[in-house]
């Protein structure tokens, strides 16, 4: 998993995202940002973001603040006066989209965003570090058949797993190394289950790209075929082929409308 971790980084940062920049679409660091651009990204932070953000701080000598599964957040060290060195949990919103539009075709990410204003949230405090992760948790939810309440025994499993082991910490790459001992001795994870990447975590987010409007870089609409089995389109035919052996058909190089769409 590590090496396909490292293979998916290297294929965004070596090809995706040079190919994506050549055709003028851009993701953007905040400091490569024109003022223009660095005005709309202040404006959409002021008015969309930060209303939906909820920083929660490490109590000294209590537990970890709970991070979902897979949600993306930003740890971040801050430097106290009066009680030493503090770490703050915020979370990345998930119900906004990923990419944050600063310009035509130019993009900023979510998580960057909200680094980029930590101190307009967080206020005076010195900040030391900061790093996005995501952590992953044991999903078993194995269930004893003979309980009493199937449905409250699968709601107390549920409820129990946002606290379950971490199995893997993922992190991105220039997270400081005294944060990034911090998040595995509270989350007690192994060095074997960090799993750092100069990608963007979550890369399937970014599968928004594709609902910019250019047609010139979409492939062409595939159109499912009908199995020559299925061409008569009588139900008496589909049948009797059924009957003689077994066909596959593969969802989406195969059109369902004479077989399965017929009976429904």
């Amino acid at each position: 998993m590590l090496e396909l971790n490292s293979d998916q980084a290297s294929l965004w940062v070596d090809e995706l995202r040079p190919a994506l920049a050549a055709e003028k679409i851009h993701l953007l660091d905040v400091a490569d940002c024109r003022p223009r651009e660095l005005g709309a990204l202040a404006r959409r932070f002021r008015n969309e973001i930060a209303p939906l953000l909820t920083p929660v701080a490490a109590v000294s000598g209590g537990p970890f603040p709970s991070a979902p599964v897979l949600a993306l957040n930003v740890g971040v060290a801050v430097q106290d006066s009066d009680t030493g060195t503090r770490f703050i949990r915020v979370n990345v919103p998930s119900s906004l989209p990923r990419l944050v539009s600063v310009g035509r075709s130019s993009f900023v990410l979510l998580e960057d965003a909200v680094i980029a204003f930590l101190p307009e949230l967080l206020g005076d405090v010195d900040i030391t570090g900061r790093a996005v992760f995501r952590v992953t948790r044991n999903s078993d939810v194995s269930i004893a058949q003979d309980v009493d309440d199937m449905l409250e025994a699968v709601e107390s499993k549920l409820l129990r797993q946002r606290f379950a082991e971490v199995v893997r910490l993922e992190v991105d790459s220039a997270a400081p190394a005294e944060l990034l001992d911090f998040l595995r001795r509270e989350l007690v994870v192994a060095e074997d289950q960090v799993y750092a990447s100069d990608a963007p975590l979550g890369l399937r987010d970014l599968r928004e790209l594709s609902q910019l409007k250019r047609p010139d870089l979409e492939e062409a609409r595939w159109r499912p075929v009908t199995r020559r089995a299925f061409s008569s389109g009588r139900a008496s035919a589909l049948l009797a082929q059924i009957r003689r052996h077994d066909i596959l058909v593969h969802h989406p190089y195969d059109s369902f409308d004479s077989s399965v769409g017929a009976f429904v």
